[in-house]
Formats: structure tokens, sequence, C-alpha cells
């Protein structure tokens, strides 16, 4: 009988490690919570990390980390978490192309799914939630700006949701806050900037109840071309909300975010429903949040014609859609998007279009 090699046996007692799912399997007791990570990493596993932190007076404090060093490997975690506490996990991938191919992660409480993949994104991706206080009970999963890094110390912020303006953060910032998802309006902006990053910046405004005059609760501007921003508010809900995005050059009115050079883009999200896409725009974007008051807008509004061989980017007027409708019943144009991506026409000619059955405003 041949014998091999001890080098040759210990290569293969590695190998099957390298290839064997990491497990701890372990029986959590009392109010704990079972925290179960899942991850099935790509050939380029060496870019892959995570790490789970715990918030403790303010800070981000690290509970577990895995390098998730070893490429096709699938690797199972079990945690027990201590109740009525904030966690947050985070997966990071050095080039920033997210796990490739059909691998994937998923992150579960008490077996439920709190997280899994966003296919195809690229990422630094986290979920920061909150145990129960009896592990039976329904996990807490609070909207948050993720950090540049998992280590960052920040400071937690709470927000009570009957506070008269939202709760902002700041771009790039990993202050938590939390909704009352029952309760709250959850709103989401996330600007990825053009090669001219220093021209783009963005505001959210509220309208005083009293004066009916829109004033300013957020801003953002940014600090690098080629970066995805995102900022998460609570709002207020029956409150009327405005987001405006502007594009501005010295001297001119601006074009827009440029994405011929590279990947850039916006959008808006309130409570999961996408209320803005990206388009082009020029100068700015705006969209009405919340109630809206069904009276006529004045003034040109760019859209997009969707009829072939006519120009795409069309110039419509309420007053005139109004006539057109009224005299040739010819309503289609209602439904035509805005060239900015902030919605559709029947958004700015709300009576017209609201009288013939279309936008916020239908009778």
């Amino acid at each position: 009988m041949k014998i091999s090699p001890l080098s040759t046996i210990l290569s293969t007692l590695i190998l099957g490690l390298l290839s064997t799912p990491s497990s701890s399997a372990l029986t959590c007791v009392g109010d704990q919570s079972e925290l179960s990570i899942y991850v099935k990493t790509d050939s380029l596993a060496f870019e892959l990390s995570w790490i789970l932190e715990r918030l403790d007076m303010g800070s981000w404090v690290t509970v577990e980390s895995n390098p998730l060093d070893s490429p096709r490997t699938e690797f199972n975690d079990t945690y027990c978490l201590e109740a009525d506490s904030t966690y947050r996990w985070t997966i990071t991938d050095t080039y920033g192309d997210g796990i490739l191919g059909n691998d994937k992660f998923s992150v579960a409480l008490n077996e439920e799914e709190i997280y899994s993949e966003p296919r195809g994104g690229w990422f630094s991706s986290d979920v920061t939630f909150v145990t129960p206080s009896d592990p039976t009970g329904p996990v807490q999963i609070l909207t948050f700006s993720p950090s540049s890094s998992p280590s960052d110390s920040p400071t937690a912020s709470i927000s009570p949701s009957s506070s008269p303006s939202a709760s902002f953060l700041p771009s790039g910032s990993p202050t938590v806050f939390f909704c009352d998802v029952e309760e709250d309006d959850i709103l989401s902006i996330r600007v990825t900037t053009d090669l001219w990053w220093d021209r783009t910046s963005w505001y959210l405004d509220l309208k005083n109840e009293v004066t009916q005059e829109y004033e300013t609760i957020a801003t953002s501007s940014f600090s690098s071309a080629y970066t995805l921003y995102i900022d998460n508010f609570c709002l207020i809900p029956g409150r009327s909300y405005k987001w405006t995005l502007t594009d501005f050059v010295p001297n001119r009115r601006g074009n827009g975010l440029e994405c011929d050079r590279g990947e850039c883009g916006y959008s808006v999200e309130l409570n999961g429903e996408e209320i803005v896409e990206s388009g082009k725009f020029y100068g700015r974007v705006v969209k009405e949040i919340g109630p809206v008051e069904c009276v006529e807008e004045t003034g040109f509004h760019r859209v997009v014609n969707p009829r072939p061989g006519r120009n795409q980017n069309k110039r419509v007027y309420c007053k005139g859609l109004r006539s057109v409708i009224s005299d040739t019943g010819d309503d289609s144009f209602c439904t035509l998007p805005l060239i900015d991506g902030s919605g559709y026409l029947y958004d700015k000619c709300k009576d017209s279009c609201g009288a013939s059955g279309f936008g916020p405003c239908a009778e």
C-alpha cells in the first residue's frame, strides 16, 4: 500500500476545512434572540467581510466579525443577542461590486429573515434592528443612513413622531434614528453624483400650517464624484413636504446629472414606494410629498412624448391642456411622464387632469 506524504495529507485536510460550511450551533436561553447569518462567497472572497455591532451608550461596540476569506464557501454563524438592544450587521466588499453570480447572503433573527442580498447592488450593505424583549415578539427594523466605515462611533438620535420637523441625517452619517413604522411616513433619498458633484444639492421643505409657506428643514450637498449618498427621514403623515434637487452652474442654469461618463442618478421612496425616479432635468427637480391642493399650476412643463416621430422633450402648458381636454376630449397628455423624472403631468396640471380622473386630484 502506498502511503501519501505528510504534506499531501495536510493539504487535503486544509482544503476539506475550507470547503466545509462554518457554523456555530448555539442554544439561546431566556429572553435572548437568536441571530443566524448565512453567506455564500464568490471566487473573490478576500474582498468580503462582515461585522456585528451593538449600540452601547451612543457608540457602536463590535460584537463579532468574520473576514470571509474562503472562496466558494458557505458560512453559517449563529449568535445569541441580548433582549431590547440595538444591533447593526454590516457586510462590505472592498472592491464595491457585491457578491457575484448566484452566491448570496441573508440574516435572520429568531428564524425570521430580516435582510438578504440586494441583487446586483454595489454595496456596503447593513441592517439595523432592535431585539424584542420576548424572542417570540416582532423584530423592529430601523431606518438609517449607512456609514462609510462600520467602526465609526455615532451618537444615537431619537426623534419622537410628534416632532414638527423631519428626523434628519446628513449624507454618509452613521447616526441611527427611530421611526414609528405604524405612525410615521418613511422617506428615503438616494443620489449618486456625477463628475461635477459640487454643482448638485437638494433640500427638503415642510409647509408651515400657519403661514402656508414652505420652510427648509434639511439640505444636503456632496463631496465626491460617482458616489452614492443615502438619507432617510421620519415624516409626519398629513403634513405637506417638498423635495427639490438642484444643479447649479455659475451664471447659467444647470444641465442636471450627466451620466455618460459614469454611473449616476437619483430616486426618492416613500414607505418603500418610488415616487421620484432618475431622469434628465434642467436646473432642478421638484416633488411635492403629502397632501396637495387641487388647484391649477401655471407655466410650461417638459414631458416625455412617447408618440413615434415626435420630439421626446415636449412642453405642455397646464391652462392650454385644460382647453384641449375641454374642446377635444384628449386627456392622454395627463399621463405623460415629466422629463425630470419627478412624476407625471397630472402632478403639475392638477385641476385639469383631476377633472378628467387622473392624478392625486382625480374626481
